[in-house]
């Protein structure tokens, strides 16, 4: 074990621009145990989207009536509102939405508060969702007090971040050997030169920077870069507080348990300089940098820098923090340590920049540690240490140059990685958070920092929570798939009370015996396929319009069916999915099936129009001839081409199909959908419930 004094100085050399903010406290060794492996938690994250707890007034026997009662507070509300199952001390499990709309978890919320307005109801309550806490098993967790002051175990109770994250560090490179954090770099590159450079301040360059024997390379190795002391693996440091391998056994916990890293090596002996630093931030940004290979996928969302220098901040500088906030890129620099107990230093730069998230330390307590520099650039606090609790008082991380050393550090640089840790969390829920939102988030949800000049020290469990989520859908949405009971689809077991689809949709959903299930799409003109995968499930589909009118049909032996065809102008298309009872023994089908729907906005052009016939002036009911074969109101014309209720139409309007109730075949529906119809369809035009009644009898 080495043993070095519990300082708070920056790393300097008179000769470098810019400095690390830290120094090391003690390294000590590691306690191993048995590795284990945690899942990462998924699922809602507050509330289950659409479902509610309802407790209803009892009826004058004094028994709730659930069924009826629902459907008057449907009916009251304008809410869907479907019983699930009745749940203990009274409570009935419902799903609730908007008539055709699957909410979410936060529009649930107002759904809920509806609910609980109408009379018929006593209480209710959000389903919320739970799960087994998250607390890390490593084997120091109970000495980093820096995790338990931000709330790390509530935020990993929401997210542990996820293995697509990539995570950028300009420092002094990585200890790619340590234990609990050396196999998260999975790539990087080394930007310093081996060029002499003078780190004592006599005038004479005697030292080469980059300690490694070569210049420029992939290997972002951390060499160590000590000068007539002990090097401080500063780098590693950082990394082990972002991301250390955690829920191991071993070392200490990361913030983001299954994030990847990108490391920029960029200080070596004594520090390193503005240039090297500008390649490293804007190659980890995906800026391709004139003799380095691109970052390429390994582009990342976020980079720290824990590292700076006093004064303004220049142009250069600034014009890398402008390439970085355009590339997507959230970038967090430590605001610097230069302050002392009488003495308040303003913020240095990079953190000075315009559109750098700026991070100032506090103690255990929350106050402002007497080190931190601190300004108006300043927007969120962290754990940085405390000098007056000794050694203990600092934050424990990773380190060499051993691969089972760990020690406390304490310094704004110690900061500065939690807050890109938590921000990588945000990321794993909205990837598309932009930087002024993840600022407003941390800031908002911040709790009372002493002597911070009103800026707040970081929730992070707070803030994941804050986090909305992403504006933009995931494509090709698919319905979970329903596992007991009817689907989320509910109440669509009527005419006039459709759910609405969409082009596109792919949802799984559940028939239960004698129990329609009705659809709606507004579709465009051109051509639809609307089709059902149930297997052996046997589910008939049909299209219809004004309630009761069937214009075509699949209605074969299996739950697989699909009908075809053209939509000439724009107009609602009715589906109904209905499962196929037996007539003699009352059994009904039931199961699990997939709806889908796929639309093209280029249909078939439309038939050729046909002149309307001359009035027959000895019919005073119908203005046409009733032998004209070309009258389309003519059913008893079997001669009709242009009849679509005849089987033998030769027109292409309608095709004759398979053997009844097997295949599909086209068909083109004026002011609708063109869809199929299986070969005997004569009743296209009939009634619904007389159709189906057809359709029993044919199959029985």
């Amino acid at each position: 074990m080495r043993a070095v004094s519990v300082v708070v100085l920056a790393l300097a050399c008179a000769t470098m621009s810019t400095r690390a903010l830290a120094t090391p406290a003690v390294a000590t060794p590691a306690v191993a145990s048995s590795t284990t492996k945690a899942a990462p938690q998924w699922g809602p994250r507050h509330r289950v989207p659409g479902q509610a707890l309802v407790r209803l007034r009892a009826d004058k026997a004094g028994a709730a009536l659930p069924s009826s009662t629902l459907k008057q507070i449907a009916a009251r509300t304008g809410l869907q509102v479907r019983l699930v199952r009745q749940a203990a001390l009274g409570w009935l499990l419902v799903d609730v939405a908007e008539p055709g709309v699957r909410p979410d978890e936060d529009a649930t919320v107002g759904l809920v508060a509806r609910l609980a307005k109408d009379p018929a109801v006593v209480d209710v309550s959000e389903n919320k969702w739970m799960h087994a806490l998250a607390v890390a098993n490593d084997a120091r967790r109970g000495e980093m007090w820096n995790l338990d002051i931000i709330g790390a175990n509530s935020a990993w109770d929401v997210t542990q971040g996820t293995t697509s994250q990539r995570i950028g560090i300009v420092d002094t490179g990585l200890l790619r050997t340590h234990e609990d954090v050396g196999a998260k770099g999975i790539a990087g590159y080394d930007f310093v030169s081996n060029d002499p450079v003078d780190c004592n301040g006599d005038g004479v360059a005697d030292v080469l920077r980059a300690n490694d024997g070569d210049d420029r390379d992939p290997d972002f190795t951390d060499p160590g870069d000590g000068f007539g002391g002990p090097d401080s693996f500063h780098g590693t440091h950082v990394a082990g507080t972002i991301a250390a391998q955690t829920n191991n056994g071993l070392g200490v916990s990361g913030i983001n348990w299954n994030a990847k890293l990108v490391i920029a090596r960029a200080l070596g002996r004594c520090g390193g300089d503005l240039a090297d630093i500008i390649d490293a931030v804007t190659w980890l940004a995906g800026v391709q940098v004139p003799g380095v290979p691109s970052v390429g996928a390994n582009k990342v969302s976020v980079i720290n820098l824990s590292l700076g220098s006093d004064g303004a901040c220049g142009a250069a500088e600034q014009s890398a923090v402008d390439a970085v906030n355009a590339a997507g890129v959230v970038f967090v620099a430590a605001a610097g340590n230069s302050s002392s107990n009488n003495f308040q230093a303003p913020v240095g730069s990079p953190a000075n920049c315009s559109g750098v998230v700026t991070v100032a330390a506090h103690e255990r307590n929350r106050n402002l540690t007497v080190y931190s520099s601190f300004g108006p650039e300043v927007e969120i606090v962290a754990p940085g240490g405390d000098v007056s609790a000794g050694e203990a008082g600092g934050v424990l991380s990773t380190l060499g140059p051993s691969s089972a050393t760990y020690a406390f550090y304490q310094g704004t640089s110690m900061a500065a990685p939690h807050i890109t840790g938590i921000i990588s969390l945000m990321q794993s829920i909205n990837p598309t958070l932009s930087r002024t939102a993840i600022t407003q988030i941390l800031q908002s949800t911040g709790v009372a920092c002493g002597n911070c000049g009103g800026k707040p020290a970081v929730d992070a469990a707070a803030a994941v929570r804050a986090v909305p989520p992403p504006t933009s859908p995931p494509p090709d949405p698919v319905d979970p798939p329903p596992t007991t009971g009817d689907d989320n689809r509910e109440e669509n077991d009527v005419a006039g009370q459709e759910a609405v689809i969409a082009c596109g949709a792919r949802s799984n959903l559940m028939a239960l015996a004698h129990d329609q299930d009705w659809f709606a799409v507004d579709a465009a003109p051109g051509s639809m396929t609307v089709s059902i995968s149930g297997g052996a499930n046997d589910l008939d589909l049909y299209v219809v319009r004004n309630g009761n009118e069937v214009v075509a049909r699949s209605n074969g032996g299996t739950g697989d069916e699909s009908i075809t065809g053209n939509v000439d102008t724009a107009h609602r298309v009715v589906i109904l999915v209905d499962p196929f009872s037996d007539a003699n023994t009352g059994a009904a089908a039931q199961g699990p099936y997939t709806l889908s729907l796929d639309c093209t906005q280029d249909g078939a052009p439309p038939p050729d129009p046909v002149d309307p016939p001359p009035p027959d002036p000895t019919d005073p009911t119908d203005p046409t001839d009733p032998s004209d074969p070309t009258d389309p109101t003519d059913p008893t014309d079997p001669s009709d081409p242009t009849d679509p209720t005849d089987p033998g139409d030769p027109s292409g309007g309608d095709v004759d199909g398979p053997a009844a109730g097997g295949g599909t075949t086209g068909l083109v529906v004026d002011g609708g959908c063109a869809q199929t119809a299986s070969s005997s369809t004569a009743s296209a035009a009939l009634p619904l419930v007389a159709l189906l009644a057809l359709a029993r009898r044919r199959r029985r």
